[in-house]
């Protein structure tokens, strides 16, 4: 049986642009053996107050479902998807649901907050610190422990990691994130969209116009309505415009040398932050994509600013420029490849959208609404989801889905066997983020 015939055995739930289909716990039970077989990926795990929830992607087709959550908790993901381990540890802090089978550390609550589980249904008040925290990977005869973090000593994420040592070689890591938590789905809760676009805009720094982006098109699935055709070009232009713009930072720090010059970057990536005042008021274009359209169009110089930074990066990233691409096989050329192959695309994207864009406004107000939605966008990182319920125009729940937990899943595992001092280079090359998992 495939994952989508099982699910057509579900219960089949309004929601925009993809229903949710929600599964008994016997059904999640077979859904979870069926996973063992199909190829469908986790984009995300998360809840509500009486459900867990996954959303799961294969071949361009998506799939939402939900599980009520019993007494006992749900079925575990993470023998099927390992990576969903660190959903399950996000969910069991954020609202107390319980994987079965399967003893996780804590993700993001380490004994500071004043409540446990401050998204259940009845958050409960702390009178103890939470039980000691499962160590990383035994070491064997000989080794010891080594714990790096949350404070580096440098303008640096924060976040701890723990790895059993053997010689110089690292046997297994655990991974301890939720050091800048914000609680962004609390702040979320009771605001209208347009108010709560603000927590969206600043979940990440390097994905500000991804996560608006995200989380408007929730809202305005549930509303049924579009923005204005110059608000959508707009839209995708600033997406593409922040993807360059990332990638071309994560460019200079894997840029090495002998394979080619980083000294350019920094220039590059002012250019493009430059434009974006220029045409929108804001290095970031924070708060500038909001659920309906655009706060405000794009400034006259805005549109020449935009197409200058376009040009030189071109020129720069070209086979002969002084950023070309040089291979050597090596990990961190592989890396590099990525970044490049990444702005190529990105620039592919905006040259068509900067020559030829729609005219009219770039605003319409949605319509209060009542529904369950969910929003998608391409970051800097990966595919962004943002999940949300709407009554009666406010926001009852919301919880944004970040990549960053799927590149700290591909780091654990990547560090198995590889050398301490490899750490910063595996995080590189793994777009790691601490502000997309600290939610």
């Amino acid at each position: 049986m495939s994952l989508a015939s099982l699910l057509r055995g579900g219960q089949a739930l309004a929601a925009a642009p993809w229903p949710r289909h929600d599964l008994s716990p016997a059904v999640w039970r077979r859904l979870v053996a069926e996973l063992e077989h199909d190829p469908a990926s986790l984009a995300g795990l998360w809840a509500d107050t009486e459900r867990v929830m996954a959303l799961f992607t294969e071949g361009g087709q998506t799939w939402f479902v939900s599980c009520l959550v019993t007494a006992s908790g749900y079925d575990a993901l993470s023998p099927v998807r390992p990576e969903a381990a660190f959903w399950q540890r996000l969910v069991h802090d954020l609202w107390g649901h319980r994987a079965h089978g399967v003893e996780l550390p804590p993700l993001l609550d380490h004994g500071q907050w004043p409540v446990i589980a401050p998204l259940a249904a009845r958050p409960v008040q702390r009178t103890a610190p939470p039980a000691p925290a499962v160590p990383a990977a035994p070491p064997a005869e000989g080794g010891f422990r080594v714990s790096l973090g949350p404070v580096q000593g440098r303008i640096a994420p924060a976040w701890r990691i723990e790895a059993a040592m053997q010689g110089e070689r690292m046997v297994g890591i655990v991974p301890h994130l939720g050091h800048v938590h914000r609680g962004i789905s609390l702040l979320a809760r009771g605001k209208p969209p347009r108010a709560a676009a603000r927590f969206a805009a600043r979940i990440a720094a390097d994905a500000t116009i991804a996560h608006a982006l995200a989380f408007a098109r929730a809202a305005e699935a549930i509303a049924g309505e579009m923005p204005p055709p110059r608000a959508l070009a707009l839209r995708e232009a600033m997406a593409a415009a922040e993807r360059i713009t990332a990638a071309l930072g994560r460019l200079a720090g894997l840029a090495g040398a002998g394979r080619m010059d980083p000294a350019g970057i920094p220039a590059l990536v002012e250019g493009w932050r430059e434009a974006a005042a220029q045409g929108f008021g804001h290095r970031l274009m924070m708060d500038c994509v909001v659920p309906g359209g655009l706060a405000a169009d794009l400034a006259p110089a805005g549109a020449a600013a935009f197409g200058a930074a376009l040009a030189r990066t071109a020129a720069a990233l070209a086979p002969a420029g002084p950023l070309g691409l040089r291979r050597s096989g090596a990990d961190r050329d592989r890396a590099i490849g990525r970044e490049h192959a990444e702005i190529a695309a990105a620039v592919a994207a905006l040259r068509p959208l900067l020559a030829d864009l729609p005219a009219g406004g770039v605003f319409r107000s949605p319509e209060l609404a009542t529904g369950e939605g969910i929003g998608m966008a391409a970051g800097p990182r990966g595919t962004i989801w943002h999940w949300m319920r709407l009554d009666h125009g406010l926001i009852a729940a919301f919880f944004p889905i970040d990549p960053a937990l799927a590149a700290w899943a591909r780091f654990t595992a990547a560090c198995a066997g590889a050398a301490l001092s490899d750490l910063g280079e595996i995080a590189a090359a793994e777009r790691l983020s601490a502000a997309g998992a600290d939610l």
